[in-house]
């Protein structure tokens, strides 16, 4: 009987650690797709599955990462005023770390494209 919890016990704890493991491996994987789709130029694509990535992960540790790619999506569609507002949700952030001075420089580029120079 021992014998038998302890093999389900290792087996529960093998699950939750895979599992914990694929999710991770998950988030980064939308990022990846959503950073090349950027750079190849599908806005559209990276701006869809970007969005889809916040939705399903509020919570993550990569959510700095994706609004400000986010935010360079809207910046390349000409969407400026989308584009400012993902990057100062980052500015806003204290949490956002070098991330914030990223997304200081976009809302610059913003700004000039707005030919809002005062700001």
């Amino acid at each position: 009987m021992r014998y038998t919890l302890r093999i389900i016990a290792t087996i529960i704890v093998s699950m939750a650690l895979f599992n914990g493991t694929a999710h991770a491996q998950n988030e980064q994987g939308d990022l990846l797709f959503a950073r090349k789709a950027l750079h190849d130029g599908f806005y559209e694509l990276a701006a869809s599955r970007l969005q889809s990535f916040l939705k399903k992960n509020p919570d993550s540790s990569h959510k700095g990462e994706a609004y400000l790619l986010l935010g360079k999506c809207f910046y390349n569609k000409g969407e400026y005023k989308k584009a400012l507002y993902e990057f100062n949700l980052i500015v806003n952030d204290p949490s956002s770390g070098e991330l914030a001075d990223d997304a200081f420089y976009w809302t610059g580029e913003v700004y000039f494209k707005l030919g809002e120079f005062d700001k």
